[in-house]
């Protein structure tokens, strides 16, 4: 029996030791820790700030800025006096000067260079159309960023640069992915939010479609408003709609409506169209604003959101504008028919007070007259004419279902991106999206939405898209080039621009553009439920199957991820239709030789490490070819030790841990082992492989906000068309 106490209190003082290192494992390599790059201002009073996101202090006298790549000394450099320090969650704000109009130096804990707390050697200017910042501890580079139209240095940064758009930028999140999914620009006036996957609400989700819905079911939310109603919209053209809102003013309801101030539809001016309706709702005591009509500065291209928010618990989100033909309030049981009126659609009502609490905090901070972009529509408009206004209500009815689910609000101009590119990542069975538009992004290139979701499909995941007819002459483009399967859909219109990942939809206003997420106001709200999804998929599947035509083919490796130094492995490469005549291009990124063949498996023994497996299919009938990209790794692969930000050097224990924790876990369970064996009494290393992953890559381990990976650890994904690789 003293065996047995002897081995247990050996088994509990060695897990305690190591218990609060085994949990920091997961979350250092994820969370950034020390002072990195936090603001990048190339425009008025430029500069940068730098931010300490550690726990403890760092003396920040042996870093630098540099306005240039490490060992190059044709431009400037900025140096901080001796013994200045950045305390934990503390940001330094250096500015080129201070102007009482430029928000940038309007911040906290500014500081000019040249004062004597910083100071610069050489040239120090941030081109205003694009430019790289570097971040250094000595001789170690912290942290870069690249932004705009400059050369970026793979060694610091994958995939392009971040897009220059006239305002200075900042870190979207707490994670380091070293690409452009960790920057957004600033705005002001703006929520300025980094995307949050944990952020749900709990919530009742009623689903609708346009046209089937006829807008319906926001013709009943309207009419049970009692309190309030406060509507955020691109283009409110329903006149019938604001006769509406007409009379809920006459029962009491208070009534504000926020649109845009440039929605000009090819001329054709719905402010000026609903002239009687707009005098009517004034006269009869209702606020209506207009904002993107500044004279000196705008916070958006557009507001190009459509929402709306009653008596403060309920809340509409639409990709549809309240137009006449979408709101026109009859049942359409044939959308694909030619006399149908309205566009393809989605929409919800979601009823939960905190989620629209959120959505309220959103349209208040819109509403405001502060930043001089909002103005009175009635002093824009101040010569509507007037007429007669009656309201009538829906001729039809229908059967709107309600679901329970948890809701994430996600915004334009604030974090859809990275939005994005989470989504995509998690996507493990099914993962479409309906756009009418696709512009500014270069099709192909890497991180635009195409490129992000063909990632997701050569991981096997069932990858679509559907776009309007405006993108018809690239549709055979994208099919050939990616695995995503893409479609081009004429009748009803598509204006939607929704998205499904396995159980989650977003209904949003976000369109495949950058003016789209970067510069426009737009809403969405992502949806967590099996039955709302199914209900958008239903639909998105049979306009899929309504219009797809490709005859191509699609692909995407099966094989273990993890294997044993020496061994043999086998990746296969399934490809649908598997009935045609391909070749074979396999190369396993181990620096052997190409092998080129007709087999769709093959068999390798490659060198240990971690490698990219590329294999390039070409359809020897149609000359179409694909390559599909698969990670793995060969034998044991010690983790790089990870940099010290701070500066303050690691514990023994920390070092003894780093790249030995899977040899500890070994010995605790030797150790129990030992316990049991004891007991009983009174008296090999087995080597973990990989998992075989299934057609949607769902060996990837699973944290508490989903599947983990390099990219996605902490909820903040990364930009890239590789497959996931190991931790930094």
């Amino acid at each position: 029996m003293d065996a047995l106490i002897k081995a247990t209190a050996l088994v509990l003082v060695v897990a305690a030791v190591l218990a609060p290192f085994a949990l920091e494992d997961s979350d250092a390599e994820a969370e950034m820790d020390g002072v990195m790059l936090y603001q990048v201002n190339p425009f008025d009073c430029e500069g940068v700030s730098i931010h300490n996101y550690g726990t403890s202090t760092v003396d920040i006298s042996d870093y630098t800025i540099r306005d240039m790549p490490p060992g190059s000394n044709n431009e400037g450099v900025l140096s901080f006096s001796q013994g200045m320090k950045l305390a934990p969650g503390e940001t330094l704000v250096i500015v080129s000067e201070i102007s009482e109009d430029k928000p940038f130096s309007q911040q906290d804990n500014v500081v000019v260079i040249g004062d004597g707390k910083v100071e610069s050697s050489g040239r120090f200017t941030l081109a205003n159309g694009g430019d790289d910042i570097y971040l250094m501890d000595g001789n170690r580079v912290v942290d870069a960023m690249f932004y705009g139209n400059v050369e970026v240095d793979p060694t610091y940064w994958e995939g392009p640069a971040v897009t220059e758009k006239d305002r200075w930028f900042y870190r979207a999140g707490t994670v380091d992915h070293d690409d452009r999914s960790d920057w957004y620009q600033y705005t002001k006036g703006s929520i300025n939010d980094p995307f949050t996957p944990t952020l749900q609400y709990d919530a009742e989700v009623t689903p609708f479609l346009f046209p089937e819905s006829g807008g319906i079911p926001i013709y009943e939310a309207l009419e049970s408003a009692t309190e309030s109603i406060c509507i955020e919209m691109y283009q409110l053209g329903s006149k019938n709609v604001i006769a509406l809102l007409c009379e809920k003013l006459e029962e009491g309801v208070e009534v504000r409506v926020l649109l845009e101030g440039e929605s000009l539809d090819g001329g054709h001016d719905p402010i000026v169209s609903a002239g009687p309706q707009w005098t009517q709702f004034l006269a009869n005591g209702g606020e209506a604003r207009l904002i993107g009509v500044g004279d000196d500065y705008n916070r958006f291209q557009f507001d190009h959101a459509k929402f709306a928010i009653i008596d403060g618990d309920t809340t509409i989100v639409t990709s549809e504008n309240w137009t006449t033909q979408n709101m026109n309030g009859t049942l359409d049981d044939d959308p694909y028919d030619s006399s149908t009126s309205g566009n393809r659609g989605w929409g919800v009502i979601v009823t939960g007070a905190e989620y629209t609490g959120y959505m309220m905090s959103v349209f208040e901070n819109d509403w405001s007259m502060d930043y001089g972009d909002v103005k009175l529509l009635s002093d824009v408009y101040d010569n509507l004419q007037s007429g007669e206004v009656w309201y009538e209500p829906p001729s039809d009815t229908g059967d709107f279902p309600s679901y329970s689910a948890k809701v994430t609000p996600i915004l334009s101009c604030d974090n859809s991106y990275n939005a994005l590119i989470y989504y995509a990542n998690i996507a493990e069975e099914r993962l479409y999206t309906q756009q009418q538009s696709y512009s500014e992004f270069g099709i192909f290139d890497e991180g635009s939405p195409l490129m992000i979701f063909d990632e997701t499909s050569q991981r096997g995941v069932d990858t679509r898209v559907i776009f309007s007819d405006n993108l018809e002459d690239k549709v055979d483009q994208m099919n050939a080039r990616t695995n995503v399967q893409v479609a081009m859909m004429d009748a009803p219109y598509v204006h939607n621009k929704g998205v499904i990942c396995d159980d989650i939809v977003w209904v949003s206003s976000i369109n495949w553009t950058e003016t789209s997420m970067f510069q426009n106001r737009e809403c969405c709200v992502a949806i967590e439920s099996e039955e709302v999804a199914d209900f958008f998929a239903e639909v998105f599947l049979q306009d899929f199957d309504r219009y797809y035509t490709y005859g191509g083919f699609t692909a995407y490796i099966e094989m273990d991820d993890v294997f044993e130094s020496g061994s043999e492995i086998v990746a296969t490469v399934n490809v649908t239709p598997a009935s045609g005549n391909y070749e074979f291009v396999w190369d396993f990124g181990d620096g052997s030789e190409p092998i080129t063949n007709d087999n769709n498996r093959q068999v390798a023994r490659p060198a240990d490490g971690t490698h990219t497996l590329k294999v390039q299919v070409t359809d020897i009938s149609s000359g179409i070819t694909k390559t599909v990209t698969f990670q793995y790794t060969m034998g044991d692969v010690p983790e790089t030790p990870s940099d010290d930000p701070a500066g303050d050097g690691e514990s023994p224990i920390s070092d003894l841990l780093d790249g030995n924790l899977q040899y500890i876990i070994v010995i605790l369970v030797v150790l129990l082992f030992a316990i049991a064996a004891a007991a009983k009494a009174h008296g090999g290393k087995s080597k973990k492989k990989g998992k075989r992953r299934n057609r949607w890559g769902s060996s990837r381990s699973a944290g508490p906000e989903g599947p983990m990976c390099r990219r996605c650890t902490a909820s903040t994904l990364k930009t890239s068309t590789t497959t996931c690789r190991p931790t930094r």
